[in-house]
């Protein structure tokens, strides 16, 4: 029986009308959505990439960012033993 595996990705976009000034505003505009994404972390390094075409300015952002994703809990009776500890 033969089988497949399909990886779709999906690029959020927005069509705004910008200034003369389009790199500066759209570096802008992407920084502080990268941001607001982070709840508890910051942008390492971001490098922008720009390409216009028939009018239209797209601007891609990569960055590398570090953010807190451990969580604090307590263990129940149940894994500390599962874990060794008595």
């Amino acid at each position: 029986m033969p089988i497949s595996i399909e990886r779709t990705t999906f690029y959020e976009y927005e069509l705004r009308r910008i200034s003369a000034d389009a790199k500066a505003e759209l570096e802008a505009y992407l920084r502080s959505s990268l941001e607001s994404r982070l709840s508890n972390g910051e942008i390492l390094t971001a490098a922008f990439e720009y390409e216009t075409d028939a009018g239209l300015c797209r601007a891609e952002l990569r960055a590398e960012c570090s953010e807190q994703i451990a969580a604090m809990r307590e263990l129940t009776a149940e894994e500390l033993i599962a874990a060794g500890y008595q």
